[in-house]
């Protein structure tokens, strides 16, 4: 009789050990979101003037001195627009003469563009004008008539080839200038284990350091050294997820992530892990490298072994004043992946949860020999049915 509950007892204990022949090759898997910040710079600058009020008569000289300064972060390109006129509208404005400086100073369309690049807190090297005075030809009518010159002003950023944004080149305003690259810092991502996960530099997880202050026309780059330090070899992959943004800016931010700001991030080896608008096209359909929504290897390391990513980031030249000071968030997903080295049921627990695991093979075990334990009842009923 006992033969036959053996098929039953193998069955039972087959299936045990299947199942832990099973969770041996499964994989541990850990995943942290880094959270990073792109900026738009702000340039700006101010007119500064000093202007001596008085009555006006024929002949006479005013004395009004015009510079610009440059009372931003970043170094930048000023052009100025003059506006003549009276109180009196009938009285031609065109009367009231101004002596403006040639010699740093470019007229064209409209514009008197300055021949230089200021840098922060730097004033034009001359002003624009010094004096004005009313036309010798101007007739009594003008003796003691009211006169105004009104300054408009623009600046753009010298960097990232900005001045072509007004037509211009800086060898046509003859501006010696030497482009100053932006400095580059590298981050880092280290995987130490299941427990302890990974470890992001710099602290706030914010991998895109170089990514700050952009200008519209730039590139960047930003370099991330990734590292495992767990025991066993693990593959590290990445994948982008929606980020939350700022309410009140929330429709220039997405044209911003969406339209004027498209990355390439490649490996190692030149490979393109995903090429596209910055937040990672996670609305599309296709596949990578057009979309970061799921998830790329980024390969397979061994203790103590690196690799690095290589980030291009390219800023449109069509990006406007709109955007100053304008912050957008882009969120990446870091998974490590690994062999578990725990024989042990996997019920939807944690794979570093030792002691569920345990628990939930000794429930098995108790499982299999309740239902051997039927079994034989089962049979015994039977026999004495006959």
């Amino acid at each position: 009789m006992k033969k036959k509950y053996m098929p039953a007892l193998a069955l039972v204990v087959t299936g045990v050990l299947l199942l832990g022949t099973s969770v041996a090759f499964a994989s541990q898997v850990l995943r942290e979101v880094s959270y990073h910040k792109i900026t738009i710079a702000k340039v700006s600058g101010k007119i500064e003037e000093e202007y001596e009020e008085g009555i006006h008569y024929p002949g006479s000289t005013v004395k009004k001195v015009v510079d610009i300064r440059n009372d931003g972060d970043f170094d930048m390109i000023p052009r100025v627009q003059v506006r003549k006129y009276f109180d009196n509208k009938s009285l031609n404005p065109d009367l009231i003469e101004i002596d403006f400086n040639s010699q740093h100073w470019l007229y064209d369309d409209g514009w008197y563009y300055y021949k230089g690049v200021l840098a922060p807190g730097e004033k034009t090297a001359e002003p624009l004008f010094e004096q004005f005075h009313v036309s010798g030809t101007a007739n009594n009518i003008y003796a003691g008539a009211i006169g105004h010159i009104q300054i408009d002003m623009e600046c753009i950023q010298a960097a990232g080839n900005g001045i072509s944004f007004w037509g211009k080149t800086m060898e046509e305003l003859d501006i010696q200038w030497d482009v100053q690259q932006a400095q580059t810092e590298s981050a880092s991502v280290v995987f130490q284990n299941f427990d302890e996960g990974f470890v992001f530099l710099p602290e706030d997880t914010d991998l895109f350091i170089n990514f700050k202050n952009l200008m519209p026309g730039e590139n960047r780059s930003q370099n991330i050294h990734v590292e495992n330090r767990f025991q066993k070899e693990t593959e590290i992959f990445l994948c982008a997820e929606m980020a939350e943004q700022d309410e009140n800016q929330c429709d220039l931010i997405e044209k911003l992530i969406r339209e004027y700001c498209s990355i390439v991030v490649s490996d190692s080896n030149g490979n393109t892990i995903y090429a596209g608008p910055i937040y990672g096209n996670l609305e599309s359909t296709a596949e990578a490298p057009e979309t970061m929504i799921m998830k790329q290897s980024i390969g397979k390391l061994l203790k103590g072994e690196g690799t690095d990513l290589s980030i291009s980031l390219t800023v449109s030249p069509d990006l406007d004043n709109n955007y100053q000071n304008l912050t957008g968030r882009i969120n990446w997903v870091w998974i490590a992946e690994s062999d578990d080295e725990v024989t042990a049921p996997n019920l939807g627990i944690s794979s570093h949860n030792h002691t569920a695991m345990y628990f939930s093979l000794a429930g098995i075990i108790i499982c299999g020999a309740a239902l051997i334990i039927g079994i034989k009842k089962l049979g015994k009923r039977r026999e004495g049915e006959r």
